[in-house]
């Protein structure tokens, strides 16, 4: 219903509900899971981390995010198709990026990492601490109501897109889509993106499972600022990811 909000629309959001609903209380407590949370810095973090059951916890993780369950349920076979690695290490890389947002990029005000743990408590305002999305809340709907007009929709593939674009952009945010992509393509796609931007333009984006970025092919065209990609990733504050680029067009 609309009262229920639209952060459990999604397909990898209805796929996390049992994880934090079901599984996760039978091998530690919501009140214990609430006190992390609630840890105001890194230190207190890890004390608290300390006290959990991490070994149950993994297991039941590794589990859960199986690569046969997760594609089953919560994405698709096909978004595994580049995979390179063997299909049981992607649980177990998963579970070590868990491990590392847990140990070292602080929770307070982490709401990916609630909304993972936690669920709708959440959201809860009657429950410490309450870290709701920004974007969800009512001051950031008003917030980005004033700005809806700055927003334009397009239905057609990326690349369709930028071979007909008449705009040329500064910046590019665009998560982890070269992770469905070959080798190939992927450098194909840079080669329109850098056409497209302006010089020194920046390009942000992820890698999940699949290792991606521009090949040397195209190093008179697009660097890794490798320094500021590692400096951001460690402040990440979802697991999924397993790499975070920034590069720039030259």
């Amino acid at each position: 219903t609309l009262e229920d909000g639209i952060s459990w629309c999604g397909r990898l959001d209805k796929f996390f509900i049992p994880y934090h609903k079901d599984g996760l209380p039978t091998v530690v407590s919501p009140e214990a899971v609430d006190r992390f949370c609630a840890a105001e810095t890194l230190e207190e973090q890890r004390e608290v981390l300390q006290q959990l059951p991490m070994n149950d916890i993994g297991e039941l993780t590794r589990q859960y995010l199986s690569k046969k369950n997760v594609a089953k349920h919560g994405r698709s076979e096909a978004q595994y198709k580049f995979l390179e690695q063997p299909a049981d290490d992607v649980s177990t890389i998963y579970w070590k990026q868990m491990c590392r947002v847990c140990h070292d990029v602080p929770v307070k005000d982490n709401f990916y990492l609630s909304w993972f743990l936690r669920g709708s408590r959440g959201f809860d305002p009657n429950i410490k601490p309450n870290y709701a999305p920004p974007y969800l809340t009512r001051d950031g709907f008003n917030k980005l109501k004033g700005l809806v007009d700055r927003i334009e929709v397009f239905t057609c593939g990326l690349e369709d897109y930028l071979k007909n674009s008449e705009y040329t952009f500064s910046k590019a945010n665009l998560s982890d889509i070269f992770e469905y992509m070959s080798h190939e393509d992927t450098d194909a796609t840079f080669d329109l993106l850098v056409k497209s931007m302006t010089k020194g333009g920046r390009i942000a984006f992820w890698n999940h499972v699949c290792p991606r970025q521009p090949s040397s092919a195209l190093s008179d065209k697009v660097k890794v600022l490798t320094g500021l990609s590692n400096e951001l990733y460690k402040k990440d504050r979802v697991f999924y990811y397993c790499a975070f680029y920034v590069a720039e067009t030259i």
